[in-house]
This record gives structure tokens, sequence and C-alpha cells, in this order.
């Protein structure tokens, strides 16, 4: 078991060496070498997918019964980060969505229906969201709305819903179903997010999360950053850290998103 894992670290080295300084840079070798080179890189990279995907088998047989958990956001939050920051060649934004086409088809792996519940009223743009998130090839149901999204959740009809904050469904979500992800993950600055990802399952933390409560209309909390309302209650986000308040009614936390790029300064909440 331990050559995959090293196998594994080798490839986060092909992809993370560190640039040549100009003046140490040998002349180019003759592009036919050049290209053979790459297929052969490529080669490697494909046969340590294959290895990694071995582990992920085990991994599945290891998990018992019908309803284990394939989706870790949490996890998939801390590895991307993790490797986002490791300097190279390769852009962080370029490391992410490498990763997370390979975390989706480790979720499909493990669970060959697993299915994205979107409300997507049809403009797309959600639609998008959870394709950001989850890759292009996890299989996608659209849906009119937030509560028929998760209700498609709660009905076991889909594994998780992609939702914006356009309704009131996070002041009467369905017993044991949270918020475990906002999209986009990735992002150029640290603006709330422009959906939630909710699913029947425990929280997933990343180690730098964000939590989200509904409190009563009156409370006001300090370093917190309101979201919405509905009725007598308001959806505030609580960094990591903050002290919620007693009577604040947790439905979730998504992890802070990793910021790449852009010059909008717009704080997230602290």
């Amino acid at each position: 078991m331990r050559k995959p894992i090293l196998a594994m670290s080798a490839l986060l080295a092909l992809l993370a060496a560190g640039p040549l300084q100009a003046q140490d840079a040998p002349p180019p070798r003759p592009l036919d070498v050049l290209r053979t080179e790459i297929d052969r890189v490529d080669g490697e990279i494909l046969a340590l997918l294959n290895a990694r995907a071995a582990i992920v088998d085990e991994v599945g047989r290891g998990k018992a019964g019908a309803n284990a958990v394939v989706f870790r956001p949490g996890r998939q939050a801390a590895l991307i980060r993790k490797l986002a920051a490791v300097q190279g060649r390769q852009k962080p934004a370029t490391i992410a969505r490498v990763w997370t086409a390979v975390i989706a088809g480790s979720i499909l792996q493990q669970k060959a229906d697993f299915s994205v519940a979107v409300a997507d009223a049809g403009d797309g743009a959600t639609e998008l969201l959870a394709q950001d998130y989850f890759g292009a090839q996890m299989p996608r149901q659209r849906l009119a709305s937030a509560d028929a999204a998760i209700a498609a959740v709660s009905e076991h009809r889909a594994d998780v819903a992609v939702v914006r904050l356009d309704g009131p469904w996070w002041n009467r979500l369905p017993e044991g179903m949270h918020v475990v992800a906002a999209v986009p993950f990735v992002a150029p600055s640290e603006k709330a997010p422009a959906a939630y990802i909710v699913a029947r399952q425990d929280i997933d933390p990343s180690g730098d999360d964000v939590t989200l409560v509904r409190l009563p209309a009156d409370v006001a909390p300090d370093g917190a950053q309101q979201l919405a309302a509905d009725g007598g209650f308001k959806l505030w986000a609580f960094a990591k850290g903050a002290p919620l308040p007693t009577n604040a009614e947790p439905i979730g936390i998504h992890a802070r998103p990793l910021v790449i790029g852009g010059t909008d300064k717009t704080p997230a909440p602290k």
C-alpha cells in the first residue's frame, strides 16, 4: 500500500516543481523530443491516477452499509487548499480544477448513481455553479425551486442539493439535513457564496469553516454577516472561532473560500 502513496507524492512533485531561473535554463531540446517526454509524463500521471483509484476501491470496501458517506466536502476543501498552496509551475486554479475532477471520479467510483439536484429556474447560473464544484461528469437534475431540490434529497431521489438564497428554505430544513458546503469554493474574492450545498449527512469540517446559524430577528450579533431574513428569523454567518449566541440554531457549515487572484476586497465574515 505504500507504493501508491509514494506514487501520488511523485505526481504532486511533477506538477509543482518550481521554475528554473532563466539564466540556469539549458537550451530547449528538439520539439519531437519534448513531445515524447510529455507523452511519457502523461503515461506516468495516468498510472498514478489508476493507483489512486485502486486505493479508492479499498476505501469503498471499508465503508459499511448502503448509507455510507462518499461526499466529504470538508476533506475536499482541505485537500485542494493544501495542493493549491504548493509553489510551482501550475497555477492554483488549475490544481483546483484538476483535483475537483479527480475527486468527482472518486465519488462516482464509490457510488455510481450519485446525483446532484440543482435549483435552477432556467437561466443556468446555478447549474454552472454546481458543475464548477462537482465537475462536468457528475450527474445533475435541474429542478424549479430550492424546496423541490431539497425535497429530492430528503426523499432519496438525489444525494445533494445546490440552492441559492432566493427563498426561505434555510428556515425550514427537514430534520437531518444540513448545509455542508458553499459554491464557488475557488473564488477571486471573499464575498458571500453564490449558492449552498445541502445534504442529508453530518457536517464535515475542513479546518477553516464558516458556521451558518438561524437567530431571532431581534438579535444582532457582533462580528457576523447577515445573509437572509424570513419571518421572525435571520440567517447569519460566523467565521471560525467566533462565539455563537446561546440561542443560535446552527444549520450547517461550509469551508471558507479559497481566494485566488482578483482585486475585490469585500470581506468575508470575521
